[in-house]
């Protein structure tokens, strides 16, 4: 055999020619590249999304050897190791907030040191080949997918990719364009974290934030939105492992099909919002709950105290999951394991102490930008900026409006009225979830027996339920629990088929029946592919796109490009200040509005015009499409807005019911 001559020297030489001859080459056919440039930007944004899972994937497996938990299969160890992976992610870019190295060359070096430190030593144990047996062809033959799951598993994936184009689509999700997305655009410009003037929940626990503002340091919000849609697909993959080690492959796979099919989950996996990313934790911590129970590896306890850390560090109702964990850890050792007191409470006592180390991070930040660390909750003790009594009780109201009631008669037919009275508004829990739920779960009352992990899968569920019952009804934040609906679901479906006898002729038109409704639900949330797919392929500029869709784009580009950069503007029933470059001011919750409450006080136009002078405003954009939905018609508020546009204010631009307003 014959060898190269100086082998290390031709990949290096080779490496440099192909970039001068690609370099040259794209000078020269230029118009191929205007062609291709809408796909090679996907591209370039998958790749990168590529490049962020894999190093997750391998810096989290590197901390998983630290806990010594020797139990888990293949999935498991790649599904936890992302937990922990992305985690570390979140807190180094917060840390490159703190110090003030929000740069695109950091958020590249971060990637590449953890990269490099990750994969150094890495040893990744793939499960020996055994040779195949009868034993084992024929388990593998029962184990396969019918040709009705086939199509079930196949719709999944089309779902998913439909997803992924909304997700390549410039964003125009409200609370992104208010902070999930705004936030970090501004902590970027800024190249560190600082405060946000009235943006309530920029002030709060942002750990999948600064996912997102790792994202748009080497790209932008598509990478954003992709995040997000990666954290549904770890979801689904989660629920069909966790079904493999208790149930079977075909639960999971029902399993994750039913979770498709709730209309929240579509909603919220093509956009760059959180509640994927902490039902994602949920279930982590739920799944290392249920392996701790059956091995006793006392490195579950700090595992689960992590994950229910950072969902903590997420949003402040991220403590729901964390405090049915830390119950439950309790009751099993007390009531199943009869262990003694030493051991629950050593044990108690670690996984609260673990638990609360990734949120002290946003309480210090909290507590340096507003002087309350859990902004804007105990006003009374701690008081906080740019918040007051008045302000917090109005919002503290709209939270627990929301829904349909809060009397013991609402609580009891919440599963059936969330169900099929779920929609958009306010009254109705803002979104959609699957009947399928409603449907499947009674059947357990008609089965033999169950499996030893349902009474705990309803157990949470039920608690969580009951939590979320009695705080802010969005059937986005009952998220975390419908994995749960899903197994619990799908395992309901298979074991009526498993243990009837005639019934089990029905297994192919119940198969059926969930396809339709998997379709009945997601096709018109994937609809709006249809209208994102010009823009993501290049048919469509985006400030075309973003005209047509984003209500306040167009006066916002007026903004950027007529107004000078010393501009301050008011921002009335319009606070999604993504695409608006310019100083501005806005309230988080027009419900709960600091500025008219700031009229209110003011009293009269002469000492409203005094008021925004002091407070250096030039200009005021006016959204008479909101203002005539949040506006108090009856209130004092609305005419003196009015008068004041009249008396102090001359009118320089409207589109789309938009309006900019120049002070005088």
């Amino acid at each position: 055999m014959r060898w190269l001559k100086n082998e290390f020297i031709i990949i290096p030489i080779l490496f440099i020619w192909a970039i001068v001859v690609g370099v040259n080459y794209h000078q020269q056919h230029l118009q191929y590249y205007q062609l291709l440039k809408p796909f090679s930007d996907n591209i370039i944004t998958s790749l990168l999304l590529c490049v962020i899972l894999l190093v997750s994937f391998t810096i989290g497996r590197r901390f998983l050897g630290l806990f010594r938990i020797e139990v888990l299969n293949l999935m498991e160890t790649s599904l936890f190791s992302m937990g922990i992976g992305l985690g570390v992610l979140m807190y180094s870019t917060f840390l490159l907030g703190t110090i003030g190295l929000l740069y695109p060359w950091a958020g590249y070096g971060l990637l590449i040191i953890l990269g490099i430190v990750s994969i150094i030593g890495l040893k990744l144990r793939l499960p020996a080949k055994k040779k195949p047996n009868q034993k084992s062809i024929q388990k593998q033959k029962e184990n396969s997918f019918t040709w009705v799951e086939k199509i079930i598993c196949g719709s999944i994936i089309l779902v998913l990719v439909a997803c992924s184009v909304s997700c390549l689509s410039p964003n125009i999700a409200w609370d992104a364009a208010v902070y999930h997305l705004n936030a970090p655009k501004m902590y970027i410009q800024a190249h560190q974290l600082i405060y946000i003037p009235l943006n309530l929940c920029s002030n709060m626990p942002l750990n999948v934030e600064m996912l997102y503002t790792l994202a748009m340091l080497i790209q932008g919000s598509q990478l954003a939105n992709l995040i997000h849609l990666s954290f549904c697909i770890l979801i689904l993959l989660s629920i069909y492992a966790f079904s493999v080690r208790y149930f079977n492959k075909q639960v999971g796979l029902l399993a994750a099909a039913i979770f498709l099919t709730n209309p929240v989950t579509i909603f919220e996996a093509s956009i760059a919002y959180i509640d994927l990313a902490l039902t994602f934790y949920y279930l982590l911590a739920l799944y290392g709950f249920f392996l701790w129970r059956d091995s006793k590896k006392q490195g579950f306890i700090p595992l689960i105290a992590i994950f229910s850390g950072i969902a903590i560090g997420m949003k402040y109702t991220g403590v729901y999951g964390g405090f049915i964990i830390g119950i439950g850890i309790i009751l099993q050792m007390w009531l199943i394991d009869k262990s003694n007191f030493s051991k629950i409470f050593t044990n108690a006592l670690l996984f609260a102490i673990v638990c609360l180390l990734p949120f002290v991070p946003w309480l210090i930040k909290s507590y340096i930008f507003t002087g309350n660390p859990v902004y804007p909750m105990l006003y009374d003790i701690f008081g906080g900026k740019d918040w007051n009594k008045e302000i917090g009780d109005a919002f503290g109201q709209l939270m627990h409006s929301l829904g349909m009631g809060h009397k013991w008669l609402d609580y009891l037919k919440l599963p059936w009225n969330i169900t099929i009275y779920g929609n958009y508004g306010p009254k109705t829990f803002d979104n959609a979830i699957t009947p399928l739920g409603l449907i499947f779960i009674p059947l357990l009352l008609f089965l033999k027996g169950v499996h030893k992990v349902i009474p705990y899968l309803l157990a949470y569920l039920l608690t969580f339920l009951i939590l979320w019952a009695v705080s802010s009804q969005q059937a986005r934040f009952l998220l975390p629990i419908l994995p749960l609906v899903s197994l619990i679901s799908g395992y309901a479906i298979w074991e009526l088929f498993e243990q009837g006898k005639w019934i089990k002729t029905l297994y192919y038109p119940v198969l059926i029946g969930v396809f339709i409704t998997f379709c009945y639900t997601t096709v018109p949330n994937l609809l709006n592919t249809c209208y994102d797919l010009p823009v993501v392929v290049g048919l469509e500029s985006k400030d075309v796109y973003l005209t047509r869709t984003f209500q306040p784009y167009a006066t916002f580009k007026y903004i950027n490009e007529k107004l000078p950069q010393s501009v301050n503007i008011l921002f009335l029933w319009e606070n999604r200040g993504y695409y608006c470059e310019k100083k501005y001011m806005a309230d988080s919750a027009f419900e709960a509005s600091y500025m008219l409450q700031m009229i209110r006080q003011c009293g009269n136009v002469e000492k409203l015009h005094a008021k925004l002078k002091e407070l250096k405003i030039t200009h005021i954009l006016l959204n008479k499409n909101l203002a005539s939905i949040f506006c108090d018609q009856k209130g004092k508020e609305l005419p003196i807005i009015e008068e004041f546009l009249g008396k102090y204010t001359k009118q320089v631009y409207s589109e789309n019911n938009v309006d900019l307003f120049e002070m005088r």
